[in-house]
């Protein structure tokens, strides 16, 4: 159960590999930075909930858009 098995995780290229936000709470604001949380693929936090069949389907292009 890390971040790139969770629902709320979605995928972004900072340029760093495995780099991602986290959607599962509001962008925060603040300290010269504003956005999404950004985490690793591999991360992991006590929110996780796994991502559902149908948009597991469409990341891996089983169901069309």
């Amino acid at each position: 159960m890390q971040c790139d098995d969770c629902k709320f995780y979605i995928m972004r290229t900072y340029g760093a590999a495995n780099v991602g936000e986290c959607r599962c709470d509001p962008p925060v604001l603040g300290n010269g930075y504003s956005g999404w949380p950004r985490v690793l693929a591999d991360d992991w936090c006590g929110k996780w909930e796994a991502i559902p069949a149908a948009k597991e389907e469409r990341m891996l292009g089983e169901v069309p858009l």
